[in-house]
């Protein structure tokens, strides 16, 4: 009884998702009323404090270039002793971390447009690995890459996979002869910065004009790896903006986005992509089309790469998103701009793992500006990084920590509704019934493993199964506004 009474005093005892975490302050932050100040990355490491990547100089007062590290509550962690920080030997620019990896080890990896740390000339350029408190990794010895790094992921193995505006790099030797090597903006290094071989993406992403950019990599837990970014195929397939490849670095053909995506305006990119619990893939960037579907900047595949109709948005919202994130629920935060029922908001949303608007989340008149992007901590919070000066009224300058979920409700799960499916087993037709609805938008049939076998616009609601193997399948159908579900057998 003591344990129960423990677990509901605590549910209760959590703030309100979305109010502002008084606790936390990085006082004046960076000066991003200047076009040449940005944040770009933030991680959390496993102590809590949070490392900071961009293109900045100054930092709550401190000279801090391109990255620094914040104690929980927010104030500037001086034990991470960068020194001058990122630099250039030969330009007058300001140095630019795009993004931020942590080894298991505690061990930082950075990478962004930079070839200098604390006055000391990198061979390895715009790449970099430190160690916990905040000096250079000497046991990491990697290429110089010739040009912008944007994404940085790790494998489980520890190799780490790369990706850019990047068309070769170059090594520096012993003797001092420099090495240049034609690559294709993305790559993979083995743990000690060493390129590894056997990771061959043939001519990788590219587009009407050469290379292509890759502005995002996520590894799913099967290893498979992600792409984003802007190009209009990978290697000889064909497919707009994101690809998925295996383990050496060829294209997954299981992974069918036909066309890929599309914008009327004649451009379009990947800028972000994150994996849910279920293993969907939530897509924002420009686009207005995913092979030929209407999708307006953002949207929910399937692990296999269709559209899924799952994720609908409530007709109450109108956004353009920037970024996610995911939490262990399902649930999707979003970095947007739009309008909730007809008033305009910055962030004021996020979403149910349907798409659905969680009401649960109040955060009142909320950011004065948009956010960038966030991240997650382990407690549930949320950590939001912009040009923003307030929240609900409250000053909160570039960094704002927000209430989440409790931990303790992130096993919740979405509930589906049922359809009627006859007969059942089914030999060659099954006839598919969904009482009081008019529309229906479509129907997909999945196997086991979550794969779909069949898929059609809901105009036909007997679907032929005789080519399908015997087994056990789920079937979804899509109507305007709901989702049913149920399973059938296939004699």
């Amino acid at each position: 009884m003591k344990k129960l009474l423990f677990i509901f005093f605590a549910i209760n005892c959590f703030a309100q998702p979305g109010t502002l975490d008084e606790t936390f302050s990085s006082g004046t932050a960076v000066n991003l009323g200047s076009f040449s100040q940005w944040l770009k990355a933030a991680v959390v490491q496993s102590d809590g404090k949070i490392i900071v990547g961009g293109t900045f100089s100054i930092f709550n007062g401190e000279t801090k270039r391109g990255i620094v590290r914040l104690n929980t509550d927010g104030s500037i962690d001086n034990s991470f002793a960068i020194g001058g920080g990122f630099d250039f030997v030969n330009i007058s620019s300001i140095p630019t971390v795009s993004d931020i990896a942590i080894q298991p080890d505690g061990k930082i990896i950075a990478v962004g447009n930079f070839d200098s740390f604390n006055g000391v000339f990198l061979n390895h350029g715009n790449i970099i690995r430190l160690n916990n408190d905040g000096s250079i990794d000497s046991n990491f010895n990697s290429i110089n890459f010739g040009g912008n790094v944007f994404t940085v992921s790790l494998q489980q193995d520890g190799k780490i996979v790369v990706g850019g505006s990047f068309n070769g790099y170059y090594t520096i030797g012993n003797n001092g002869v420099t090495t240049n090597t034609p690559c294709k903006s993305i790559l993979r290094l083995n743990s000690d910065g060493s390129i590894d071989t056997t990771f061959n993406v043939g001519i990788g992403p590219i587009t009407n004009g050469g290379v292509g950019t890759v502005y995002k990599i996520i590894i799913q837990p099967d290893e498979k790896i992600l792409v984003g970014g802007d190009f209009y195929g990978f290697d000889t397939h064909y497919g707009n903006c994101l690809a998925r490849i295996l383990s050496d670095g060829s294209v997954d053909p299981s992974f069918q986005i036909g066309v890929g995506f599309q914008n009327d305006l004649g451009y379009s990119v990947v800028n972000d992509i994150d994996i849910l619990p279920d293993q969907s893939i939530f897509i924002t960037g420009d686009f207005s089309k995913f092979d030929n579907i209407p999708s307006n900047k953002f949207i929910k595949l399937t692990p296999t790469g269709y559209k899924d109709f799952n994720f609908g948005l409530d007709s109450s919202l109108n956004l353009t998103i920037r970024n996610t994130t995911i939490q262990n629920n399902g649930k999707i935060i979003l970095c947007a701009t739009g309008s909730l029922n007809g008033n305009y908001i910055w962030n004021t949303i996020r979403l149910n793992p349907n798409g659905t608007n969680d009401a649960t989340f109040q955060s009142g008149t909320n950011f004065n500006d948009l956010p960038f992007f966030s991240t997650l901590q382990s407690d549930g919070k949320i950590l939001y990084f912009g040009p923003f000066t307030s929240y609900n009224g409250m000053p909160r300058i570039n960094i704002a920590r927000i209430t989440g979920d409790s931990p303790l409700l992130n096993n919740q799960t979405p509930v589906l509704n049922t359809i009627s499916v006859f007969p059942n087993p089914v030999t060659n037709v099954l006839n598919v019934s969904v009482q009081n609805e008019n529309t229906i938008n479509a129907i997909q049939i999945y196997d086991l493993l979550g794969k779909i076998v069949i898929q059609n616009n809901g105009e036909n609601m007997h679907i032929a199964t005789e080519n399908i193997s015997k087994g056990i399948y789920f079937i979804k159908v899509f109507s305007e506004n709901r989702i049913y579900q149920s399973k059938f057998i296939k004699e």
